[in-house]
């Protein structure tokens, strides 16, 4: 998966679509990003599409003077965050 409108659709309309650049067959793509979907109990913020920006959003994140981001997806059991004490936030 590419991006959240993979799963999503582009006007979250929940359509499948086929956003980014995709090898081999179209319709095993469709039935992959299904499968992830459901392997996460239809959660899609348990799916990571590294490829878009809208994790800056949906994560706790942190962005740099040379435009870079940081997200923060998941700490262990009593972990601070560490983009909470950044000095700066998204």
């Amino acid at each position: 998966m590419y991006v959240y409108d993979n799963l999503l659709g582009a006007n979250g309309d929940g359509r499948f679509i086929p956003v980014g650049l995709a090898f081999g067959s179209m319709e095993r793509c469709m039935l992959t990003m299904d499968e992830m979907l459901q392997s996460v109990g239809g959660e899609v913020t348990r799916v990571l599409p590294f490829h878009d920006f809208h994790l800056w959003e949906q994560f706790p994140s942190r962005a740099f003077e040379d435009g870079l981001h940081v997200a923060e997806i998941s700490l262990a059991a009593g972990e601070p965050s560490r983009i909470e004490r950044a000095a700066v936030a998204r």
